[in-house]
């Protein structure tokens, strides 16, 4: 579905922080492929600007799947009519003037593959999906355009439109859907691509994850995994929206218990802890469970398995060792994550991480890129050290914080029943000289919301891999 800025929506189906505006009516702020930000007009949530995805909105007055309110709802005019899953160009574009086979006219997933054109097929029709702001973005329009299906399109390249895959862009929203949908019932989960024209502030907010504070520490230090040359500045080519329900449940029900105890802790008079990191602009948080956004840089040839199984403590040290426990380790600046991540030089077709991330008329491989996580982390009550190993002690109050096992955090002193500390802050000072980092002990607390590939320059000059 396609919901403009400023349309009137009702919000169902949220999880906790925001589940109070589940049945709130609000307006859109932004929408793109599978998803966009509303903000919450009635309720104890009034104000909020939340994310959500189709089937989180209905019509504010009907209660009905929004995808029938904007059936009947937007004639569009001569510009910008919106045609909905499932019908046909030829319906659209007789009875509502300005949809799919006007210019400007959008068709989304579930199109069929005919000529849309509008009532009448002509060599010279002027939209349509596939035409001049439809589907397929800047085709000239007097170019009949018998509704590219993906093979097509990668079968005659010299006739796919510009801004689809074969040109490097970000293929049409319909062929993202379905592969999102797919991939959904095949293995559980999807990776939602977020295009920058259709999601500018959201693209631009994960852009800034990789603006790091000090550029010329790029490359340096004894964790780097490749260097390829020197490199001082990060770019964000393409990010990916984890769509991951059952992961997500697990980590909103994590979430609403790390917010439970930490009320415990507030009513017994414990502060909360110091050295949080500050939360990411551009994003909502759980702020009673001192909800962030962090990173956690990996390898291609691990990516998948992060994707379909989350980050799991019991893995920990595999690639980086556990100076800090054997638990999850995340970084709030991206100069720490890209110490631990490898080149994904080109596409693959023999890939299962490239045909669940390319191909198939949605989005083009760059390059020479490389992947980080960001994660959303339930950070809690934590505990923070200047030192490594098991004999660390924190930094406030200076007990012992691994007293009975590595994997394992010590109980908060003063509270009973026993709670323990909800994760680990590595400060600068001591041991740590230049990157602070995070570390907690359950997979739970933690939920990869986005994936970044981006791209490392020296300057303005592309760093190649290969």
């Amino acid at each position: 579905m396609h919901a403009p800025p400023g349309t009137r929506v009702r919000v169902v189906g949220l999880y906790a922080p925001y589940s109070g505006a589940n049945g709130q009516n609000g307006t859109v702020v932004s929408w793109g492929n599978g998803g966009g930000t509303v903000r919450i007009e009635t309720g104890s949530q009034a104000g909020t600007v939340v994310e959500v995805h189709d089937g989180n909105v209905q019509s504010p007055d009907t209660g009905a799947d929004m995808m029938q309110s904007l059936a009947g709802g937007f004639p569009g005019g001569a510009r910008g009519g919106i045609m909905p899953s499932g019908y046909s160009g030829g319906y659209m574009g007789s009875q509502m003037p300005g949809g799919a086979g006007a210019v400007g006219g959008r068709a989304f997933a579930g199109m069929p593959p005919q000529c849309q054109h509008g009532p009448s097929c002509s060599s010279s029709g002027a939209g349509g999906a596939g035409l001049c702001g439809g589907m397929y973005p800047s085709m000239p329009a007097p170019v009949h355009q018998h509704g590219l299906t993906p093979a097509y399109a990668r079968q005659a390249p010299h006739h796919a439109p510009r801004g689809g895959a074969a040109f490097g862009g970000q293929g049409s929203s319909g062929a993202r859907d379905a592969k999102a949908s797919n991939s959904l019932a095949e293995i559980g989960f999807a990776l939602r691509p977020i295009v920058s024209s259709e999601q500018p502030d959201l693209f631009r907010a994960l852009a800034g994850l990789l603006v790091t504070q000090d550029p010329s520490q790029l490359g340096k230090g004894k964790d780097v995994q490749q260097r390829y040359g020197p490199f001082d500045n990060l770019k964000l080519r393409c990010a990916w929206r984890i769509d991951h329900p059952a992961r997500q449940a697990q980590y909103q029900a994590a979430v609403s218990g790390v917010g439970a105890e930490m009320e415990k802790l507030r009513r017994t008079g414990v502060q909360n802890p110091p050295g949080l990191p500050a939360p990411a602009r551009g994003f909502q948080f759980a702020q009673g469970a001192n909800e962030r956004l962090l990173l956690h840089g990996t390898s291609p040839e691990r990516l998948l398995d992060l994707l379909a199984n989350g980050l799991n403590e019991r893995f920990s040290g595999v690639n980086a060792g556990s100076a800090f426990g054997d638990g999850i380790y995340l970084a709030e600046d991206v100069g720490k994550t890209d110490q631990y991540v490898s080149a994904d030089p080109r596409y693959d077709a023999s890939m299962e991480l490239h045909r669940r991330l390319y191909g198939g008329n949605t989005v083009r491989h760059p390059g020479d890129v490389f992947y980080v996580l960001a994660c959303r982390v339930a950070l809690g009550h934590s505990v923070r050290t200047q030192h490594t190993g098991e004999d660390a002690c924190a930094m406030d109050g200076g007990h012992p914080i691994f007293p009975v096992t590595f994997r394992e955090l010590a109980p908060i002193p003063g509270i009973t029943p026993t709670m323990h500390y909800h994760s680990l802050i590595a400060e600068l000072g001591g041991a740590i000289q230049r990157y602070r980092e995070f570390v907690v002990f359950k997979g739970t607390y933690v939920y990869p919301e986005y994936l970044l590939a981006y791209q490392r320059y020296d300057g303005s000059a592309l760093l190649r891999t290969w």
